[in-house]
């Protein structure tokens, strides 16, 4: 059976249903730059393009590690940011990695702990569930918290529908993030 007839056998007997997937798709040599991504990936027939959301400086708007507003926001309309593109939540550009899976994500680890650490985000989650206590880690805590609310706020005021979050570790509650 043909899958056009196939999905019009499935809908209602009196009119034919159209096909209701929806495809979208991650460039990441071009995941701060929406109308480019757009544009390629609409060409290849994709619905939506998945974007870094940024971290942004609290005093000018400005983008950590770029010292510029995202030049992307003003040349793509705000029809597309709200139909077209989902957020991705990523670690902040400035914090450092305690190993080198994090900031790679084509990286393939063996273990299942450290194949959850090659995820974007990886360190903001971390930092925000961990049952640590210490002054450096509450301040880490509080740190990840201010870029978490800052880029969904930002993804809010940009009408973004959608923001895919970084995997929540599990290792506290005597479980391993086991993605198989």
């Amino acid at each position: 059976m043909a899958a056009s007839t196939l999905t019009e056998s499935i809908g209602p007997s009196n009119k034919p249903s159209t096909p209701s997937f929806i495809g979208g798709v991650y460039l990441p040599e071009l995941s701060t730059d929406a109308v480019t991504s757009l544009k390629h990936s609409m060409h290849d027939g994709f619905d939506y393009v998945v974007t870094d959301l940024p971290v942004l400086n609290n005093n000018n708007n400005t983008a950590i590690g770029t010292g510029a507003a995202r030049s992307d926001v003003t040349r793509l309309g705000s029809k597309w940011w709200s139909t077209s593109v989902v957020g991705l939540i990523r670690d902040p550009p400035n914090w450092n990695h305690n190993d080198n899976t994090t900031a790679n994500t084509n990286t393939t680890a063996t273990s299942s702990s450290s194949r959850v650490s090659c995820y974007p985000g990886t360190e903001l989650m971390k930092a925000l569930t961990s049952i640590d206590n210490s002054s450096s880690t509450s301040h880490k805590r509080n740190e990840a918290n201010a870029v978490l609310t800052g880029m969904l706020e930002w993804a809010c005021h940009m009408n973004i529908p959608a923001v895919i979050l970084p995997p929540v570790p599990l290792v506290e509650y005597g479980a391993e993030n086991d993605v198989d």
